[in-house]
C-alpha cells in the first residue's frame, strides 16, 4: 500500500453511509490517464501571465474598476428590475449571454483582456448554471472578480441586492472584527487530517493579528453547537465578520431526492449518519440558517467537496482508475449545474444575509494547499484571501491569488508537454518520466480554478 504522499484523497463523505466518497487514489494510476488526455487535447494553450499571490495585480476599489451584471437574454428584464437599486448603487452595466460558447462570448465583451473600460473588472452574474454555465465563471476568472447569485424564489435577488446596499452605506448594522476557525478532525481521518494541521493551523497561527478577536474550534471541538454558539452576536450585539472552515462536504447521490438542498453540507465533529433534510446531528444545511447557524454581514469560506455547487459531470471522472470510483463520483454528480443550498440560504436570510460564501464547484482535494512539485505546504492563496478579507478589500479581489495559482501551474504544465514533444519521449506515449508530478500539478490547477464566489465579488466586510 503506498504512503500517504503517494495517494490522492478527496475531501468529500457519502452522508448516507458515512464512508468516504471514494477510496485514497494511487498517483500512479491517475497520472497517465491525465498525461493522456492533456497532449491530445491542450498542447498550446496558455492561460494569461499573473503576478504571484504576493504583488498587487488586481484593482481593490470597484468604483474605479467598474462592475456589471451578466444575465441571461431569457431573464434579462426582470433580473435587471429585481436587482436594479443593486445597479444603480454599483453605477453598473448589464451584459447578456445567450447560449453562445464560452469562448465566443468571451471574444465579443472583451473577457479576454484587461480592459475595464469594455468589461468591467468585478461581475456578478445573475441566474442558475443551466443557464448561464459555470464554466463562463471559472474562464472569467482568469482575467476578472466574478460571482455569482443564484436564488430558487425571485424575491431573494431584490433582497439580497438590499442587503448589500444597507451594509455598505451603514444602514445594517457592522460586524465585530471576530474570525471563526473551524476543522473537524475524524480519527483515522487523512484528509480531516491533513487539512487541520497542514492549512487551518498554519494560517491562523500567521495571519496578522490587526486587532482581529479569533475564535478556534477545532478537532473534537468542531461540533456543530460550538460553531452555532460561535456565530451569535457578543455582547455589543456584533455578529463575526468570518468563517473559515476546512471539513468534509456531503456528496448525495443524484438519485435522491433530496440531493440539491444536501449536497457539500459542512461535516462536523459529532456527525451521524445518515444525513437527512431537517436539522441533523454533526451536519450543517440550509435548513440551520433558520436555527442560528448564520452571519448577517459576513463572509463564510467553505473548503469542502461540493460547497459552492455541483457539475453535471466532474473534470475528475475521467481520470479516476477503475469502474467503481468513477461510478461514485459519477453518481453524486448533478442532473444539471447547480449553485449548493447552503450559500443560497445564507444570502437570502431575511435575517440578515451574508454577503458572500466562497466554495468549491465539484469535488476538492486536499492537495489544494501542498506543492505539486515539493509536497510541501502552499497556503499562500487562503492566507492572502483571508487577510484581505479582514482588511476590508473586496471578496473578489482578495481571491487573486487563486486566479494566479491557476495560471501558474497551468502554463507549467504546458511547458512539461512541450518539453516532452521535443525529447526522445515524445513516440512512447507510457514513457512520461514526469507523469506523477504532471498529475499532481493538474489536479492542482484544476482545483484552484474551481474556487468561486456565490455573491457580489465587489462586497467587502465593514467592521464596528
Amino acid at each position: 500500500m503506498p504512503d500517504n504522499d503517494e495517494l490522492l484523497f478527496l475531501n468529500g463523505l457519502n452522508a448516507i453511509t458515512g464512508e468516504p466518497l471514494i477510496q485514497p487514489v494511487a498517483l500512479d494510476e491517475i497520472a497517465g490517464r491525465i498525461v493522456s488526455d492533456w497532449e491530445t487535447k491542450y498542447v498550446g494553450l496558455r492561460f494569461p501571465d499573473e503576478r504571484s499571490a504576493f504583488d498587487e495585480p488586481a484593482p481593490d476599489d470597484p468604483s474605479q474598476a467598474g462592475w456589471a451584471l451578466i444575465v441571461h437574454a431569457d431573464e434579462a428584464d426582470a433580473m435587471k428590475e429585481q436587482l436594479a437599486r443593486l445597479i444603480g448603487y454599483r453605477r453598473g452595466r448589464v451584459f447578456v449571454y445567450r447560449g453562445e460558447p464560452v469562448r465566443v462570448w468571451k471574444e465579443e465583451n472583451h473577457a479576454d483582456d484587461r480592459d475595464f473600460e469594455k468589461l468591467p473588472y468585478y461581475l456578478l452574474i445573475a441566474g442558475s448554471p443551466s443557464k448561464i454555465p459555470f464554466d463562463l465563471q471559472f474562464s472569467l476568472l482568469a482575467l476578472r472578480a466574478a460571482g455569482r447569485i443564484d436564488f430558487d424564489d425571485p424575491a431573494d435577488y431584490e433582497r439580497y441586492a438590499q442587503s448589500i446596499i444597507t451594509h455598505e452605506t451603514g444602514e445594517a448594522p457592522a460586524s465585530a472584527k471576530r474570525a471563526i476557525f473551524f476543522a473537524p478532525r475524524h480519527p483515522g481521518d487523512n484528509p480531516t487530517k491533513q487539512s487541520s494541521r497542514h492549512l487551518v493551523q498554519p494560517i491562523r497561527e500567521q495571519l496578522p493579528q490587526d486587532n482581529v478577536v479569533f475564535t478556534d474550534l477545532m478537532g473534537k471541538d468542531a461540533t456543530k453547537a460550538n460553531l452555532i454558539a460561535a456565530l451569535a452576536a457578543d455582547e455589543s450585539g456584533l455578529t463575526p465578520a468570518l468563517l473559515f472552515s476546512a471539513s468534509h462536504g456531503a456528496a448525495v447521490a443524484a438519485a435522491n431526492s433530496d440531493q440539491r438542498v444536501l449536497q457539500g453540507s459542512i461535516v462536523c465533529q459529532d456527525r451521524k449518519f445518515p444525513l437527512r433534510p431537517e436539522p441533523c446531528q454533526g451536519f450543517i444545511s440550509g435548513y440551520d440558517v433558520a436555527e442560528g447557524f448564520q452571519l448577517p454581514g459576513g463572509i463564510h469560506f467553505f473548503f469542502a467537496c461540493y460547497g459552492a455547487g455541483t457539475l453535471a459531470k466532474s473534470d475528475f471522472i475521467r481520470y479516476l482508475p477503475g469502474d467503481e470510483a468513477r461510478q461514485r463520483i459519477a453518481a453524486s454528480q448533478g442532473r444539471e449545474d447547480f449553485v449548493a443550498h447552503l450559500p443560497k440560504t445564507l444570502l437570502a436570510n431575511p435575517r440578515g444575509g451574508a454577503l458572500a460564501v466562497i466554495g468549491h464547484v465539484d469535488p476538492a482535494w486536499i492537495h489544494a494547499f501542498r506543492s505539486p512539485v515539493t509536497q510541501k505546504r502552499r497556503v499562500n492563496s487562503f492566507g492572502f484571501a483571508l487577510a484581505r478579507l479582514l482588511r476590508g478589500k473586496p471578496v473578489g479581489y482578495a481571491l487573486d491569488g487563486f486566479r494566479g495559482r491557476a495560471s501558474d501551474v497551468n502554463s507549467d504544465l504546458v511547458d512539461m508537454i512541450q518539453d516532452r514533444r521535443k525529447s526522445d519521449q515524445a513516440s512512447a506515449p507510457d514513457s512520461f518520466a514526469d507523469a506523477r508530478d504532471f498529475a499532481k500539478m493538474w489536479i492542482c490547477r484544476n482545483d484552484a480554478q474551481k474556487y468561486v464566489i456565490i455573491g457580489d465579488p465587489a462586497a467587502r466586510l465593514r467592521f464596528a
